[in-house]
């Protein structure tokens, strides 16, 4: 038995979703009352309005069999509640639906957030609760048991100053990789931008930093990486002054600001969708860029875009 959550951010493009004609819908229960389905999205929409401020205030969660296992409606009931308890939300509204459009059972849960209080239902540690409470009902239905993933087991079984360490070493490789990046902000010189940013990647790049862009299929680059030591950070993580919108305005204004330093008398911005060159155009002596494509889409996002799509034919 397999657990998926997703964290979304609209409650009726979840529910609209889950309730599509093509995914053959069963509804199986909700932790409303068993209202009917146009009142079961007007008070999940009621308790997510509670917070304003959860930008994630959605959960959305399918649990699937292997492919010749099966189980009936009431089983399903029983293993949705129980895991929605397990996971915080026995005060939260939520919904349950089984589709029938693969070779592998599986149902959904669309859940608010935000409780019938007003509370925040927490989101930490979710893959980790959800996989012991799938080993859980894996014995107890005498289902196929599969093996946890490596990587939670590993972390499961490490000690408690093992986890401090690596999250110590974590924190001293940001650190690092951010004073690289001022550093490189400050002394990166070129006579034009593109210049400017090869010069830019090839002082982290020096220093042991690669660069991997994340593209979306047309090459617009929509987020950015760095990696040291097998360790990979996306900018994000690195804090406010390196998210990739704030990066890519910082890197602008060192261009203007170092290039008035050097020899060169005005300086040139050529207009490109990339942040840093392609690695056919620079490759450092220590470290490479790299790049990301978005080709794997989830399936909820492409069923939102079909939706607008249809929406703007309509008008």
């Amino acid at each position: 038995m397999i657990a998926k959550i997703i964290l979304g951010t609209d409650i009726k493009s979840a529910f609209d979703y889950i309730n599509r004609d093509g995914s053959l819908p069963v509804q199986i229960g909700d932790a409303m009352g068993d209202v009917p389905r146009d009142l079961q999205l007007s008070i999940l929409n009621d308790a997510v309005s509670q917070n304003h401020r959860l930008k994630k205030n959605v959960f959305h969660a399918i649990i699937s069999l292997e492919p010749g296992q099966q189980l009936k409606d009431r089983e399903w009931q029983n293993i949705g509640d129980g895991f929605m308890n397990h996971m915080g939300f026995e005060n939260a509204p939520y919904v349950m639906v089984r589709h029938q459009n693969t070779d592998k059972q599986h149902i959904h849960l669309v859940a608010s957030r935000v409780d019938y209080d007003g509370k925040t239902v927490s989101d930490s540690q979710s893959y980790q609760k959800a996989m012991v409470y799938m080993r859980e009902v894996e014995k107890d239905y005498n289902l196929q048991v599969l093996e946890t993933p490596t990587l939670y087991k590993k972390e499961k079984n490490k000690s408690s100053q093992e986890l401090y360490s690596e999250k110590k070493g974590n924190k001293h490789l940001k650190n690092f990789i951010k004073d690289n990046i001022r550093q490189a902000l400050s002394n990166a010189r070129g006579s034009n931008f593109n210049n400017f940013k090869k010069d830019f990647i090839g002082i982290l790049i020096g220093n042991n930093i690669s660069v991997i862009e994340h593209q979306y299929k047309n090459g617009k680059v929509y987020g950015m990486s760095f990696e040291t030591n097998d360790k990979t950070f996306k900018s994000s993580q690195l804090g406010k002054e390196f998210q990739f919108e704030q990066l890519a305005t910082s890197l602008l204004e060192s261009f203007m600001k170092n290039h008035s330093k050097g020899k060169e008398s005005t300086p040139r911005v050529e207009p490109s969708n990339d942040f840093a060159p392609s690695s056919s155009i620079y490759l450092g002596p220590s470290g490479t860029i790299r790049h990301s494509s978005d080709e794997d889409e989830d399936e909820e996002e492409k069923y939102k875009r079909k939706k607008k799509k249809k929406r703007g034919r309509g008008r």
